[in-house]
């Protein structure tokens, strides 16, 4: 495959896979009318210049960015709960994560939350929780950090309890089938691999490395 091309993949979600993808960020959001994203991460990765060149991109096309990454290495449920405050505090439209595993299913289960705010583990798809998911989710992008394991287009999270650090998976079901729209590349001082896409709630961007982080590269 060239990766300095961008192309086009159906799984069933619609993946846009290339090099400069995640430039398409902007433009995707306009054009689903979307103005206002919160943009889920984690304390690390919002101080790369990578993901300030995201928000800069998307603040130079008027787009108002909030930007939530108070969560933990092992995401627990009351980061989710912060980050659905921030959601309707700072009145957004859609959600946008950026990051690793942690970063993205804090993101996935507060989609999930900002339309159903039962206990979060109600929802566990282990138990059969899914039956609760009646409500629709916001508009979901991700924009994975590490590559091989596919989380940018799961529709499950896994959230630990505070105190008890059992882990739950709550699910969103409706995040399957939507558009999906990657862009890969090669960072040769990093040795990375790394693609973006979004989709109909999801917009990925994955790396295979960034410092201190595990990854494995596919090429």
């Amino acid at each position: 495959m060239i990766f300095d091309k961008i192309h086009q993949f159906n799984f069933p979600t619609t993946i846009r896979f290339g090099a400069g993808a995640v430039k398409e960020l902007p433009a995707y959001l306009a054009k689903n009318n979307l103005k206002a994203p919160l943009i889920v991460t984690d304390p690390t990765i919002a101080q790369l210049p990578f993901f300030k060149n995201i928000v800069a991109d998307l603040k130079a096309k008027n787009i108002s960015v909030e930007v939530f990454s108070d969560i933990h290495k092992n995401p627990v449920k009351s980061d989710v709960y912060k980050g659905t405050d921030a959601w309707g505090s700072t009145q957004r439209d859609s959600i946008v994560g950026i990051g690793g595993g942690a970063a993205l299913d804090v993101a996935r289960a507060i989609v999930l939350r900002v339309n159903h705010r039962e206990d979060l583990f109600k929802y566990d798809d282990l138990i059969g929780g899914d039956v609760y998911v009646t409500n629709e989710v916001p508009h979901f992008i991700t924009i994975p950090t590490t590559s091989g394991t596919g989380s940018e287009v799961g529709r499950s999270a896994i959230i630990a309890d505070d105190e008890t650090h059992q882990k739950k998976n709550p699910v969103f079901t409706q995040i399957n089938g939507a558009d999906c729209f990657c862009r890969s590349g090669v960072n040769y001082g990093f040795t990375s691999f790394h693609y973006c896409c979004y989709r109909d709630g999801c917009f990925n961007t994955q790396y295979g490395s960034l410092p201190g982080q595990k990854f494995s590269s596919h090429v």
